[in-house]
This record gives C-alpha cells, structure tokens and sequence, in this order.
C-alpha cells in the first residue's frame, strides 16, 4: 500500500504473483541524456508501435483541472489575506489616532499642518510594516510549509513538498508592504478631522 493522491489517497500494488496470464499492459519509465532530442526519439518508438507520452503532457492532461482549481485557490487566499490585512491595519490606526487626538490637536495648535503630521506618522509605521510582512512571511515558509505538508500527508500525498522560487517570494514581501503602506497612508487621512482646538476642552483657564 502506497499514498496517491489521484486514486483517493491509497493505491495498492503487488509484486511476485504466481500467475500465468500476460499482463494487461506495462509502463516503462525513460530519461533521456541531457541534449537528447526527445521529440525525435519519441516519434521512433511511435514508429515501432510503441505509445510514448511525454511526462510534461502526462501532468498537464492528467492534472490539469487539479492545477488550475489550486490556481484560484491560491488566488484566492491570497486576496483574502490582502483585503484582511488592510482592513485590520485601517482600523488599528484609526484606532491610535483617536487615542492620540489630544496630542495631535496640540500639535497641531503649535502650527504643525496635518501634512507633516501624515508624514510623521506615515514614517512611523514604515518599520512595524517591513518587520510585520517580514516576520509573516518567514512563518509562512517555515511553520506554514510543514502544517501545509502535514494536513496533505493526512490527505494521501505523503513526501509532497512546495517548491518556492525566490522571485515569487520577493514578489509577495513587496506587494504586502505596499498594500501596507497604501492602507496606512489612507488610514491617516482621519488626521485632518483633528482641530487645534480639542487640546483644550475640559481644561480651565484661569
């Protein structure tokens, strides 16, 4: 017994049966040198009766529709996880700065304008942002990879394993601290409600 993930999760072979009847078929498995011309030799074993199929069209005909199904999926967590990024970090600093609305209502009665407060701000967060995308992608290819791999194994895909190239993983640390940052710049905008005069509400004057 072996896992397959394309019979359900088990498939079962056996070896050294006593019987006397001619197999129904039999497939051989071959790996050409490196610079072979494959189609040239494909096409000869076609000649001799032989059905050759190549292994790139093996997957694609075979997986397919697999493949394409985890496209959108991928797709689609990975927008789901944008979405829920922006919404949690709008409303984290929505949040400061209504806690913070004294100070920036001093400020801003002090004479600084609600654009050098945004950019103040703004500057602030570049670093929470770098470090937080950071720090979640590690996890993603460390912790993330191996619970992927467990719950799979559990599925019948025993010794899958992702392959991740390099440009991909750049290409989602960038577009997760640009949709970061795009959030946060947005989010600041709530700045510009603050007035110089809230610093002084509930303060006596004598």
């Amino acid at each position: 017994m072996y896992s397959d993930i394309t019979n359900g999760g088990k498939t079962a072979k056996a070896l050294h049966l006593k019987t006397y009847q001619a197999p129904v078929w039999t497939v051989g498995y071959v790996t050409l040198k490196e610079g072979a011309d494959s189609q040239s030799w494909m096409e000869s074993m076609s000649g001799a009766g032989i059905p050759v199929t190549s292994i790139r069209d093996y997957v694609r005909q075979t997986y397919a529709q697999t493949l394409h199904q985890l496209d959108l999926a991928s797709q689609l967590a990975a927008f789901t996880g944008l979405f829920i990024l922006c919404v949690v970090m709008f409303l984290a600093i929505r949040l400061s700065i209504q806690q913070n609305r004294p100070t920036l209502s001093l400020k801003k009665a002090l004479g600084f304008t609600t654009g050098q407060l945004k950019r103040e701000w703004f500057l602030r967060q570049i670093p929470w942002c770098l470090s937080g995308a950071a720090a979640g992608l590690l996890l993603a290819l460390g912790p993330g990879k191996w619970l992927c791999c467990l719950v799979l194994e559990q599925l019948g895909a025993t010794g899958f394993g992702f392959d991740i190239p390099c440009p991909a993983t750049l290409a989602v640390l960038v577009l997760i601290c640009a949709a970061a940052l795009a959030t946060t710049w947005c989010s600041l905008s709530a700045i510009r409600s603050v007035t110089p005069c809230e610093c002084l509400k509930g303060k006596e004057i004598s």
